[in-house]
């Protein structure tokens, strides 16, 4: 009996199965990118803070930002590799901005950031894997309560190789926001006072405010009165020519003679105490920023918290499984 030859077409082959990209894949390259960014743009905004070029506002809506994705990072990222390998570039986008600084400081610049990043990474991970009902808001809680630290320690080290300089010594733009803020105090108790005018205002209206606590000086008559509040406003401006080894400018504003003032008596204590001024400034430095922490953390989470919801709510996110036992989120 005859035999056919099989009807098979071996031109036709089988179907190739197409590589499909796993879910949330793209989702978590955007991720990733901007957690790196942000990074970026905290270094670059303390950079040019410290060099009046930005104002403080700058720096603190970067570690906001900052904040927020890297937090959503350790929630949302599941691999441990990729997340080492992020906040490696975290660091990196940091420190880049302070190229020059010494190598080692630099150096203990980079592995303090890495450390703190990884510390904080590793207390968030095991409240987000071991609890029951995770809790975002305590998530980020203990993620960020490390970093800031880190980030603290970190601004404090940048800062100290620095304070040779005065404009480094004090930012402009840091004694600008101290000093509205004070004057906005002192206009409210003292409101004879002129804070925010010329500095020859300022002190003619010093003069004044310290001779009318006197019970004598309303006795004098007006001529009488205005010829001592002259006399006091000049000794006190040779104060100021004093302390700055040169005569003031009373032309120029308040903030400016205020600024001088303040800026000489640290280059003075800076001078005089050199290793001990700058180990007590580094910690002063320190201390103010992590008690800034204190207040910028709980905020810092509950926007956490406030943008996992939100996202779940638009479906950029969802729950992948929610037992009696662990509720899971992805992309």
């Amino acid at each position: 009996m005859p035999t056919f030859p099989s009807s098979e077409n071996f031109l036709s082959q089988a179907p190739v199965e197409k590589s499909v990209r796993p879910r949330g894949f793209y989702k978590a390259i955007t991720l990733d990118s901007l957690s790196v960014l942000a990074a970026i743009f905290l270094g670059f905004s303390y950079r040019f803070y410290l060099q009046s070029h930005l104002s403080i506002f700058y720096p603190i809506g970067a570690l906001f930002l900052f904040s927020a994705f890297t937090s959503l990072e350790l929630i949302l990222i599941k691999k441990l590799e990729r997340r080492a390998c992020v906040l490696f570039l975290e660091a990196v986008g940091i420190v880049a901005f302070f190229y020059n600084l010494p190598s080692g400081i630099l150096t203990t610049l980079f592995g303090l950031l890495l450390f703190f990043f990884v510390w904080g990474e590793i207390g968030g991970r095991r409240e987000l894997l071991n609890a029951v009902e995770p809790s975002y808001f305590r998530i980020g809680r203990l993620k960020l309560s490390k970093v800031i630290t880190g980030l603290a320690l970190a601004a404090a080290f940048i800062y100290l190789p620095q304070i040779s300089s005065k404009d480094y010594l004090l930012p402009r733009s840091a004694f600008q926001n101290v000093y509205d803020w004070s004057a906005g105090i002192i206009n409210k108790i003292y409101p004879e006072i002129k804070t925010q005018d010329t500095a020859g205002e300022f002190i003619e209206s010093l003069a004044n405010y310290n001779l009318r606590k006197l019970p004598e000086f309303s006795e004098f008559p007006p001529v009488d009165q205005q010829n001592f509040v002259d006399k006091e406003a000049q000794k006190i401006a040779q104060k100021f020519n004093d302390s700055l080894k040169k005569k003031i400018n009373l032309e120029q504003k308040t903030d400016d003679l205020i600024y001088e003032y303040v800026s000489s008596y640290l280059d003075n204590l800076r001078n005089n105490f050199t290793k001990e001024f700058r180990i007590i400034w580094g910690i002063l430095i320190f201390f103010a920023l992590r008690g800034f922490g204190f207040i910028f953390l709980p905020l810092a989470s509950i926007l956490v918290f406030a943008i996992v919801q939100i996202l779940i709510g638009i479906g950029f996110i969802y729950v992948a499984g929610e037992t009696r036992t662990k509720e899971t989120l992805t992309f």
